[in-house]
């Protein structure tokens, strides 16, 4: 049985450390602009360390990055094994983050924006412990169906094919 906010897309509410927030399922750009984020996290991480690298090495440092986001965005000349492997890895890395604490977040920040739009990720990065972490999850699961999604969402396959000699 599927629930109200997965049949209607409906906001329901999400108390974050002492406050409550209206948070909404997740629409398919958001889940575009959540892989964006997490294809460029090679540059986060380069950017967070360009400090620590001597200046003469940044330059090498931002482009070992930008290599690294390329690589996998590029599936040009590749069979197609490669680029099956490609998209799995990509779709497994994907997955993991979504279940990281940043990714957490991104993904929360994500689902309230839309209604409180001036809520920042640095801002709902502040609002979430470690003890709070499983009741996003859940709340996340519920908005939009990760863990249990409606049997509608649940398979995408086409009308079934009699079997053959029937």
């Amino acid at each position: 049985m599927s629930t109200l906010p997965d049949m209607t897309g409906a906001v329901s509410m999400i108390h974050l450390n002492g406050s409550d927030y209206r948070i909404r399922p997740l629409r398919l750009s958001d889940f575009a602009e959540f892989e964006r984020w997490v294809e460029d996290e090679p540059l986060r991480r380069a950017a967070r360390n360009l400090q620590t690298v001597p200046s003469d090495m940044r330059g090498e440092l931002l482009q070992a990055a930008q290599k690294e986001i390329s690589q996998e965005r590029h599936l040009g000349n590749r069979n197609p094994g490669q680029i099956a492997d490609i998209l799995l890895h990509r779709q497994q890395r994907v997955a993991s983050c979504m279940m990281s604490v940043e990714g957490t977040i991104q993904i929360l920040w994500l689902s309230l924006r839309a209604e409180q739009p001036d809520l920042t990720a640095e801002d709902i990065a502040d609002k979430v412990g470690l003890d709070t972490l499983p009741y996003i999850h859940e709340k996340l699961d519920e908005m939009n169906g990760f863990s249990n999604p409606s049997p509608a969402r649940a398979t995408r396959k086409g009308p079934s094919r009699p079997k053959k000699g029937r």
